[in-house]
């Protein structure tokens, strides 16, 4: 304990109170009360396991569906209601720690959509056995345990697979961390409609304000507060109305009007965040999504103290006049289209893109009509900015299931398929080298495709390369990392003599008129032509399609491959079990920064950058100049 005295009334008490500090026995009782309870919340999970008790309720935070994908379904589950269910995502503060919580939110709803589209319930099956099987022996496992086996596993997936999806509602619950405990029910109405009742104080002619400050798209059409205004600081709004006869003064006046409905919580942040994860959760997604505060009372616990709100485009009003605003097209996903959606986005900020726009670089100009056309119509809609564009047309073109998900790979590799890729391909040279004792004659082989072995026992070929994949190694030490640097430096590593037998295809040779095949004892690939761009693919699943959740590390995004310096400019990632579910998302460097393409778009600082490369599945290099 520390005790300090500032006043004789007033004291700062860090830590446990002392059984030999003299104080009345109610005033003891309070702060034993307040001390335990600040213990609860400063661990997150002592306010979430308060609800381990209750009826209703099951609580599963630090508990996953996959031990290699970190994905929390939910902190806390309330199943008691009639009509809903409520997935409950729990933070202390109002700030950075939203955003979190948001991606934790939107991975969570991904993969819960995923599961319910294909029926399987995985990712409910998979959390069930995780958290009923775990060798864990503490009171928290044991209590989850025991409540789950009560609930059963076919009832637990019984929750979700009985209710319309609008009936499975995302909650995002904080407790505000502010000097000053702010509630939500003094929130002021960020939906306010306007009146001329606003503005009579004035002491000036207000019948036309509404209808210029509609003009100037400063409020919609509802007479509401619109996005134009939140992005304005007082300088820039009395900028915006400087060509009208009202003085700087009463402008200031109306600007302060206006501010009265903007929210009390200044995290811009957390609003952004807040806002686009209502989109995605309710309008992409088709869930239910809300927002509630915990009250910080001396009750900590008491379920009556949490206020629950519907959580509507205008109820969490932005002033951004702090941060820099930038604008990126977005592609609409109408429903598991992020493997496409990702795909293009990495190919559109690379020289791939024109190549691709260019008809004459088709194999078949005539037979791929469609898909040049297609493509062409794409673009316009994308820069043009007037529209989301969205990549579902693509499905049948490419032949891809008309609502499954699919593999971001396949879809780059699919369209560059159909074009002429030698101009922009890398190329190498595929030396093998074979033993003649080992040849068998082939009857009935036809010769004329057939080449002959050099005469030192090898057979050379050369391979244009657009998508290169890389193996993914086991790494060193036990901290599950692999240089991405290392990735590219085995690259031109000979395969083993194992791999040689399990995967090489024997050679098939003309001798003296006839046809032989003959086993490969040595392979190697030389670098001829390297293309200044390069797309690499990961082979994060095996041919069981089992995924290999090896880390990448990126040290400082410059890097060495044949020879020639390249640094990051774009990759993708997927979050998931296979290729055929989970998510996909892109991140592309424009100019200094770097932004997430996803369902919302952002920029990146360096930590976030490093973190999402670790799980790369595509990544795009540029030689540098």
């Amino acid at each position: 304990m520390d005790l300090r005295v500032g006043r004789k009334d007033r004291y700062l008490i860090q830590g446990p109170i002392p059984v030999d500090v003299e104080m009345k026995e109610h005033l003891r009782e309070f702060f034993v009360k307040a001390y335990t309870n600040y213990l609860s919340i400063a661990e997150e999970e002592g306010y979430n396991r308060s609800f381990l008790d209750d009826e209703g309720y099951l609580v599963c935070d630090q508990v996953y569906a996959s031990k290699n994908e970190k994905v929390e379904l939910f902190d806390v589950l309330y199943y008691g209601d009639q009509n809903d269910i409520f997935l409950y995502h729990i933070k202390e503060g109002f700030g950075q720690k939203t955003r979190d919580a948001c991606s934790q939110i939107r991975n969570a709803a991904i993969m819960l959509r995923t599961a319910i589209d294909q029926g399987s319930y995985e990712i409910l099956k998979n959390l069930y056995k995780n958290a009923t099987t775990s060798e864990s022996a503490t009171p928290f496992r044991k209590k989850l345990k025991k409540s789950l086996e009560v609930l059963t596993e076919e009832s637990f997936i019984d929750l979700f697979k009985n209710k319309v999806r609008e009936q499975i509602v995302f909650v995002y619950a904080f407790l505000d961390d502010a000097a000053t405990e702010r509630l939500l029910e003094n929130e002021n109405d960020p939906g306010h409609t306007f009146t001329k009742n606003d503005f009579r104080d004035l002491g000036i002619p207000i019948d036309n304000i509404l209808s210029l400050l509609q003009d100037k798209n400063l409020l919609d059409e509802k007479h509401q507060l619109s996005d134009t205004f939140l992005r304005l600081t007082e300088d820039s709004f009395k900028s915006a109305l400087k060509s009208t006869s009202i003085c700087q003064r009463d402008l200031k006046k109306i600007y302060e009007i206006l501010c009265k409905h903007l929210s009390q919580y200044d995290s811009a942040i957390a609003k952004i965040e807040l806002l686009h994860i209502k989109r995605e959760i309710v309008e992409e997604l088709g869930f239910g999504f809300k927002i509630c505060q915990i009250r910080r009372t001396p009750n900590l616990f008491t379920q009556t103290e949490v206020l629950c709100q519907d959580l509507d485009q205008s109820e969490m009003q932005l002033d951004v006049s702090s941060i820099s605003s930038f604008s990126y097209q977005g592609i609409k996903n109408g429903g598991n289209d992020c493997f496409l959606n990702s795909a293009f986005q990495l190919m559109i900020r690379s020289s791939l893109w024109s190549f691709f726009l260019d008809g004459n670089n088709l194999q078949n100009l005539e037979i791929e009509k469609e898909l040049f056309d297609t493509l062409t119509e794409f673009n316009e809609q994308y820069f043009s900015k007037e529209t989301i564009p969205t990549t579902n047309q693509f499905r049948s073109i490419l032949k891809f299931h008309k609502s499954d998900q699919g593999d971001a790979a396949e879809v780059i590799d699919k369209i560059a398929s159909k074009y002429k890729l030698k101009p922009i391909a890398s190329t190498f040279n595929r030396v093998r080298k074979v033993d003649p004792k080992k040849k068998t004659l082939l009857k009935d082989q036809n010769i004329d495709q057939l080449t002959q072995i050099n005469q030192d026992c090898t057979l050379q070929i050369e391979e244009s390369h657009f998508l290169l994949k890389l193996d993914l190694i086991t790494p060193a030490d036990s901290s599950n990392n692999v240089s991405f640097q290392e990735l590219l430096d085995n690259f031109l590593n000979p395969p083993t003599q194992d791999d040689l037998q399990k995967y090489s295809e024997e050679i098939k040779f003309v001798e003296d008129g006839k046809a032989y095949q003959v086993p490969v004892e040595f392979e190697s690939l030389e670098p001829k032509k390297l293309s200044d761009e390069l797309f690499l693919q990961i082979k994060r699943f095996n041919q069981d399609n089992v995924k290999l959740n090896t880390n990448l590390t990126m040290e400082t995004g410059s890097f060495t491959f044949c020879g020639h310096h390249y640094e990051l400019t774009g990759f993708i990632i997927h979050v998931g079990e296979t290729t055929k579910g989970g998510h996909y998302m892109c991140f592309n460097k424009i100019e200094t920064e770097w932004i997430c393409f996803d369902t919302n778009i952002k920029k990146l600082e360096q930590e976030q950058l490093e973190k999402e490369f670790s799980r790369a599945y595509i990544i795009r290099l540029h030689v540098k100049k």
